[in-house]
């Protein structure tokens, strides 16, 4: 049975957005896994204010595990987490 793990923001996507998508493995695969699931979270511009581009978005990880026999019907939510999104050059 796979597992699969996505990043997904809470707002709308008109607000903010994630990517690349999902990753999926068998249950089994994720304990002894070395590698990394990551995702981008982003804003979208015209929701930002002054000169850096500053929104503070909160985004969640979904976690489902549908193959081409069973759809999971209400998909596992972690809490949601805030972020700060920015354009700011000024950061190392």
């Amino acid at each position: 049975m796979p597992l699969s793990l996505m990043g997904q923001c809470s707002q709308d996507s008109d607000v903010c957005g994630a990517g690349p998508g999902s990753y999926t493995m068998p249950w089994a695969t994720w304990d002894n896994n070395p590698i990394w699931a990551n995702w981008d979270i982003y804003n979208r511009e015209q929701n930002s204010e002054g000169r850096d581009k500053i929104s503070y978005n909160q985004w969640y990880v979904e976690a489902f595990t549908d193959n081409e026999e069973y759809t999971t019907l209400n998909r596992a939510e972690t809490p949601p987490r805030l972020m700060r999104c920015d354009s700011a050059i000024y950061f190392n």
